[in-house]
């Protein structure tokens, strides 16, 4: 869902952190740790099912934590 810039209770933002490793200065791979939390406004909503349609009795999980890796050549 979009945010709802009309009406605040319906919006959301969200704040991601990162920190990204790497085995070198100048190395071709990297691992990112990524922690996202999503400031829910109060009738936030969620779209489930097939086809997706909004839910007002599914609670959006607040948080997120994301491990990846990447390399290049």
């Amino acid at each position: 869902m979009d945010p709802n810039l009309a009406d605040t209770r319906y919006s959301f933002s969200v704040l991601s952190p990162r920190i990204i490793f790497h085995t070198g200065w100048q190395s071709t791979d990297q691992v990112v740790l990524q922690y996202s939390h999503w400031f829910n406004g109060p009738w936030t909503t969620v779209r489930v099912g097939e086809p997706p349609v909004e839910d007002i009795s599914v609670v959006p999980d607040g948080d997120m934590v994301s491990l990846s890796a990447r390399m290049w050549w």
